[in-house]
């Protein structure tokens, strides 16, 4: 792709791949020929937890790991430049019903090892790793984490693997093809893992996600997230016409997934579009991010 760029043997390019779109768009030769364009993107990322595990049925557990991911140095060091946008749940930033008084979790490991010590995790045996007696027996703190096959996915991995590992988790990074993943996500054969959720301008529905009846095989309710509340606020989100009326059921619905913390939100990229300056154009965030029908030859 990057030869074709040069040669200026295509037009527009778009959903590049980060590391290239950082490489090219710096590149004098390039900026002189193609507009780089970035738009708020559809989707998100974040580490999924499977909460029928038994090492994460306690959501004070799965805050404290939350409170070991430092999202902000991820983004910083693989999306820079704003090439990605923090979140702090299912609902972007943009929306009419974003909570905004949702504050991000800090990196903060001494608060993360108090929630642990309170759920029950010590290190019993002084072999640095924490362990806590669940159903009968004494477990170590230990679970592999699957990840995509991407730059983007291992050094994610890298760095969780790392920041829990100096507080006392021994985390296992399982490299695996996105089929093989998302097969092991919908048996619930998994701990942790990275997942990406992609949506369509109008407004959100939930169901599919996060009902409690929709577990796989009827849904796609990966976690196992089960809260009557919340099952309640999507039934009457369903129904709720009015924006006025729909908008606080969705900020309540927010605050449930961000007390819960079924997963630890890291952030939504920006699309990146690369267009020759021989056009005018409209970025868009719906995919795939340009209407070539209204791609304007400049005179």
């Amino acid at each position: 792709m990057a030869n074709a760029i040069r040669d200026e043997a295509v037009d527009v390019v778009v959903d590049m791949s980060v590391d290239q779109y950082k490489e090219l768009k710096d590149d004098d030769y390039l900026k002189a020929r193609y507009d780089f364009e970035t738009v708020q993107s559809l989707k998100y990322f974040g580490l999924l937890f499977n909460q029928q595990h038994p090492l994460f049925k306690d959501a004070r557990t799965r805050r404290a790991l939350a409170q070991l991911v430092d999202v902000d140095a991820i983004i910083d060091q693989l999306f820079p430049d704003g090439l990605a946008n923090r979140i702090t749940g299912p609902v972007l930033p943009g929306k009419s019903y974003y909570n905004e008084k949702l504050a991000e979790l800090p990196y903060a490991p001494e608060k993360a090892a108090e929630l642990l010590a309170e759920a029950g995790w010590e290190d019993t045996n002084g072999d640095g790793t924490l362990d806590m007696e669940i159903d009968g027996s004494r477990e170590e703190f230990s679970f592999q984490f699957l990840i995509f096959p991407s730059t983007t996915s291992d050094a994610v991995g890298a760095l969780v693997a790392e920041w829990m590992g100096d507080a006392g988790i021994d985390v296992e990074i399982v490299r695996q093809d996105f089929r093989a993943l998302y097969g092991e996500l919908n048996k619930g054969n998994f701990a942790l893992a990275i997942i990406g959720q992609g949506f369509t301008p109008s407004p959100d529905e939930f169901t599919q996600v996060w009902a409690s009846t929709s577990v796989p095989p009827n849904g796609s309710n990966r976690s196992g997230f089960a809260n009557a509340e919340a099952d309640k606020l999507i039934n009457q989100i369903k129904v709720t016409l009015k924006e006025s009326d729909r908008d606080p059921l969705y900020r309540r619905f927010q605050e449930i997934l961000y007390e819960n913390q079924p997963m630890i939100f890291l952030f939504s990229p920006a699309d990146r579009i690369v267009v020759s300056k021989r056009f005018e154009f409209e970025p868009s965030s719906i995919s795939p991010n340009i209407d070539f029908n209204a791609l304007v030859r400049r005179e």
